[in-house]
Formats: structure tokens, sequence, C-alpha cells
């Protein structure tokens, strides 16, 4: 019979420890690295998810303090614009300032335009008075708490007596 050196047996018994290292590294090691991978992979997922979470946990804490900040001037906001319940108020308000300041007036107000993107409510106004009474009008009007955009003033003059004619718009909500 053929007797196996001990050189022979060494190099066997290392070959079949290779072979043993390399299935218990293939059968056992690798699906595990494959778990962790996968376990890191999750795990990094979950953070820019969580990350995602602070972010918009941020935003709706600002967007709370923008809102009350917002909600303090909404009182104010709805005064400047005009509803179709507020016009008379404002055309009141308009024939008091001139009777104050002696100036006769006459108001042209269009309806709001349904088909607009913006809600405005077009005016033409004529006034007749002194200088002095035109230049105190149109400072009251700027304390009013419509929010009025003059667009075009013409001034004439007739026997010492001005006429004016504005073109304005006031906006609605």
């Amino acid at each position: 019979m053929n007797k196996i050196t001990l050189s022979k047996k060494i190099y066997i018994f290392s070959g079949l420890f290779i072979v043993f290292i390399g299935s218990v590294s293939f059968f056992v090691l690798f699906p595990f690295y494959n778990k962790i991978t996968d376990l890191n992979t999750s795990i990094h997922d979950k953070r820019v998810e969580l990350a995602s979470y602070q972010q918009q946990r941020e935003n709706i804490e600002k967007t709370q303090q923008d809102y009350n900040q917002i909600k303090k001037d909404v009182d104010t906001i709805n005064k400047v614009f005009v509803d179709e319940t507020k016009i008379l108020d404002l055309i009141s308000s308009l024939e008091s300032i001139a009777d104050e300041n002696g100036i006769a007036q006459q108001f042209d107000i269009a309806p709001i335009d349904p088909l607009a993107e913006e809600k405005i409510y077009p005016m033409q106004i004529v006034l007749n008075g002194t200088w002095n009474n035109m230049v105190t009008y149109i400072l009251a009007t700027e304390e009013l708490d419509y929010y009025i955009v003059i667009d075009d003033l013409n001034f004439t003059s007739f026997n010492n007596e001005l006429s004016l004619a504005l073109s304005a718009k006031v906006y609605s909500n």
C-alpha cells in the first residue's frame, strides 16, 4: 500500500482546511455579510427618511410662526380691500371728505369685471373746488383704510375754480 508521507498529509490537510474555511465563508459568512449590507442600507434609508421628517417638522413650525404673524394683520388687510358690502362705506367716506373740504364731487364706479384676474372697482371721480381743498381731499383719501390707487390726475382751471378728474381703482377681496 501506498504510504502517505507527512508532507502529503500536511498538503491534504491544508487543502481540506482551505476548502472548509472557504465553504464556511461562502455558506455562513457571506449571507451574514449580505444581511449586514442590507441592514446598513436600511439604516441609511431610515436616516434619510428621518431627516426628511425633521425638515417637514421645521417647515411646519416655520409656517405656524408665519401664520401667527400674518394672523395679526388679517383685520388690517381685510379693511384695505373693499368687498361688495363695504363699497357704500367707501363712497360715504369719500363724500364726507369732500363735504369737509367744501368740494363738489361726482362718482362713477364700475362693477368688477368677473373675468378679470384681479378684482378691481374702477372709479372716475370729478372734483370741483380750490387748490388747497383739492390737496387736502387727496391727503385725506390717503388716510382712509382702503387701498385706493390713483392712476390718472387731470387738473383744469376755469374762473378761479379748479376741476380735478381722477381715474382710480379700488381693490376688492
